[in-house]
C-alpha cells in the first residue's frame, strides 16, 4: 500500500505531501489545478521516463517520495536487495535535475530505472485514459487473456518454447546442410582446402626460420670470408693453436722444475681442446652455408606460407581450422544418414510441439469462456447489462509451421456489443469513450482479483461517464477499495461522494507565482467540494442538501459490505 507520497518541484507544484489511507482515496480539484501533476509524479515513482520539462520553472532539481507499507519489503529480494531490520515499510525517492540526471533509491541504496520498474510493478497498476490506447494492438488482447488463464498456461507455454528452441536447432542444422548440389559443392571445396593445408607440411615457427635462411643466403659470400678468416686464426699457421702449443713446451719444461705449474698446463689443455672444436664446428658452418641456388626454394617456401597465412590465420588459426574443415568434411560426406536422423528427430519435435500449442490452446479457449462471463458480469454491475463480449480466435492450420511463435499458435481479438440487439463488432472500431472507460474498468477488476498488487491508481477512468452511470462506476470502485487500496482521480460528484480519504488540489498566486496545493477534506469541505464537483462554482444550499443526499446513499451502499 502507497502511505504517503512527497513531490517537490514538479511543474506547478513547490511542495506537496499526502498521506493516502486504506480503501477509496478520491482526488479532484479544479480544471488545470495539476491534478495531472500528481499523476506524473506518482509515474516517475513507478519508473516512468523523466523529461526535464517536469521541473518547476526556476528550481534546479526536484524530487518524488513515496513510503509503501505491507508487501512491499518482501519485494526487495527480488531487486537483488536484503531485507533490512527497520520498520515495516520501504522508502522510494527519486531526485532529477535541470540537466536530466535521475538518482533512485530504495531504503537509501541505489538502483537502476530497471529495477524500479521491476520493484514498482508489483506494488501498484496504475490506469489512465491514455491505457486505451494498448487495447489497439491485438497482441494486448492476448496478452490479457493469458493473464487470466494464470500459471497453468505459464508452465505449457514454458515446455512449448523449450520444444520450440529444439526445433529451430534442428532446422538451423538442417539448413546448414544444405541441398544436395550445395553438399557436394561444399564437399569439393572442403577437399581442396584440406589438401592445401596437409600437403603443405608447414610447421610452427617455419616462416621465421626461413626469414633467417634467406638472409644468410643473401650474406653468404661474406659469411664464408669471416669464417674461413675464423678459421685461420684458430688452427692455420702461426694461429693460436700453434701459439698454445709453444705456451705448452715453456710450461712442461717449468713444472719439471716446479710441479706447480703442472696446473697451468691442464688448464690449457682444456682451452686447446675447446679452441680446435671451435675451429671445427666453424668449418662445419662454412661447409653448411647455404647456395645461392637455395633462395629460389626459400622464396617459394615464404610465398607458400604467407598465402595460406592470408586465407586460414597464423598457424594456430590454420590448425584450428584444418580441424573443423576436416569434421565438417566427414560430417557433409555421411550427410545421408545424419539428414535422415535429423528428420526424423524434427517430425517427433514437431509432434510435440504441435501438442503443446494444441493444449495451450484449448485452455485458452476454456478460460476464455469463463473470461467472457467474468468481464460480462462487471459490464452488467456498471450499466452496461445488455452488452456482448467475445474472445474470437483465429483459425489454426497445426500442420503449417508458420503459425508457431513464441506465445503459440493463437490469436485473439475482443469484440464487444454495448448495446442490445447489435452484433459484436472489434472492441477497437466500435466502443465510445464512456464504454471504454467501463471496459477497461470491468478489466481491470478481472485482472485485479487475480494478483498480488495492494494498490491501484485510476487516473479519470470516469471519462465519459455522468449521472446514473457515475454511480455504478462509483460503487465498483469501492468494492475493488475493499480489499485493494484505490487512488482515483476524477471530475464526477458520484465518485468523490464514495471516498474514504478525499484530497482537493488547488492553485494560487503567491508574490506573482503560482503554486498548486493538495489538502485533506474535512466532512464539511467534502460536501462543499462534491457540490462543486454537481454544479460548478455557484453552491447553492440546493446543489448542498444534493451533496448531503448524495455522500448519506454512498455511505449506506458502504454499510452493506462487510470486508472478510
Amino acid at each position: 500500500m502507497l502511505k504517503r507520497l512527497i513531490v517537490s518541484n514538479l511543474a506547478l507544484v513547490k511542495k506537496a505531501e499526502i498521506n493516502f489511507g486504506e480503501g477509496l482515496n478520491i482526488i479532484s480539484g479544479e480544471t488545470g489545478s495539476g491534478k495531472s501533476i500528481l499523476i506524473d509524479g506518482l509515474m516517475l515513482l513507478l519508473g516512468a521516463r523523466y523529461d526535464k520539462s517536469y521541473l518547476r520553472y526556476g528550481a534546479k532539481s526536484g524530487y518524488v517520495e513515496g513510503v509503501f507499507e505491507g508487501s512491499a519489503k518482501k519485494l526487495l529480494n527480488d531487486i537483488g536487495l536484503d531485507e533490512d531490520d527497520s520498520d515495516d515499510f520501504v522508502v522510494v525517492t527519486r531526485k532529477f535535475d535541470e540537466n536530466g540526471k535521475n538518482d533512485i533509491r530504495v531504503n537509501g541504496r541505489q538502483i537502476t530505472l530497471t529495477m524500479l520498474k521491476n520493484f514498482t510493478t508489483r506494488l501498484v497498476d496504475i490506469y489512465g485514459q491514455n491505457e486505451n490506447r494498448y487495447l489497439t494492438n491485438k497482441r494486448e488482447h492476448l496478452n490479457l487473456l493469458d493473464f487470466y488463464c494464470g500459471k497453468q498456461l505459464t508452465e505449457i507455454l514454458g515446455k512449448y518454447n523449450e520444444t520450440r528452441n529444439e526445433y529451430k536447432s534442428i532446422l538451423t542444422k538442417l539448413n546448414e546442410l544444405g541441398n544436395e548440389i550445395d553438399r557436394e559443392k561444399n564437399i569439393e571445396f572442403l577437399k581442396y582446402q584440406i589438401h592445401e593445408i596437409e600437403n603443405s607440411h608447414i610447421y610452427d615457427g617455419e616462416e621465421d626460420e626461413l626469414i633467417l635462411k634467406r638472409k644468410r643466403v643473401t650474406n653468404a659470400q661474406r659469411m664464408m670470408d669471416s669464417l674461413n678468416a675464423a678459421y685461420e686464426l684458430l688452427s692455420g699457421n702461426d694461429g693460436i693453436s700453434d701459439k698454445i702449443a709453444e705456451i705448452q713446451r715453456n710450461l712442461q719444461f717449468m713444472s719439471r722444475i716446479d710441479s706447480k705449474f703442472d696446473d697451468f698446463s691442464k688448464r690449457l689443455d682444456s682451452v686447446d681442446i675447446e679452441l680446435s672444436d671451435i675451429a671445427e664446428t666453424l668449418l662445419f658452418e662454412r661447409d653448411d652455408l647455404e647456395t645461392p641456388e637455395d633462395l629460389e626454394f626459400i622464396e617459394k617456401r615464404l610465398d607458400l606460407i604467407r598465402s595460406l597465412k592470408r586465407k586460414y590465420g597464423d598457424f594456430d588459426s590454420m590448425t584450428k581450422y584444418l580441424s573443423e574443415a576436416k569434421e565438417r568434411y566427414e560430417l557433409l560426406s555421411d550427410c545421408d544418414t545424419i539428414c535422415e536422423k535429423l528428420n526424423a528427430q524434427k517430425k517427433k519435435c514437431f509432434k510435440e510441439m504441435a501438442k503443446l500449442a494444441k493444449s495451450a490452446s484449448n485452455l485458452r479457449k476454456d478460460k476464455a469462456l469463463d473470461f467472457e462471463k467474468d468481464i460480462l458480469d462487471q459490464l452488467k454491475d456498471l450499466g452496461m447489462a445488455g452488452s456482448k463480449f467475445i474472445v474470437d480466435f483465429n483459425e489454426v492450420d497445426f500442420s503449417d509451421e508458420e503459425f508457431y511463435t513464441s506465445v503459440g499458435v493463437d490469436e485473439v481479438e475482443f469484440y464487444l456489443s454495448p448495446n442490445a440487439g447489435q452484433p459484436p463488432k472489434p472492441l477497437i472500431k466500435i466502443i465510445s469513450g464512456g464504454e471504454m472507460s467501463r471496459f477497461m474498468l470491468a478489466m481491470k477488476v478481472v485482472s485485479g482479483e487475480m494478483n498480488d498488487i495492494s494498490t491501484m491508481i485510476f487516473d479519470e477512468i470516469d471519462s465519459g461517464i455522468s449521472g446514473d452511470i457515475g454511480q455504478k462506476v462509483a460503487s465498483k470502485l469501492y468494492q475493488i477499495s475493499l480489499h485493494k487500496q484505490v487512488l482515483c482521480v476524477t471530475h464526477l460528484p458520484q465518485v468523490a461522494a464514495m471516498a474514504d480519504n478525499h484530497f482537493f488540489i488547488c492553485k494560487r498566486v503567491e508574490n506573482g507565482e503560482t503554486i498548486t496545493e493538495i489538502s485533506n477534506l474535512d466532512d464539511d469541505a467534502k460536501v462543499k467540494e462534491v457540490s462543486r464537483l454537481s454544479g460548478g462554482e455557484n453552491i447553492s444550499s440546493a446543489s448542498i442538501k444534493n451533496a448531503e443526499e448524495m455522500i448519506k446513499w454512498c455511505q449506506g451502499f458502504k454499510s452493506s459490505f462487510k470486508v472478510s
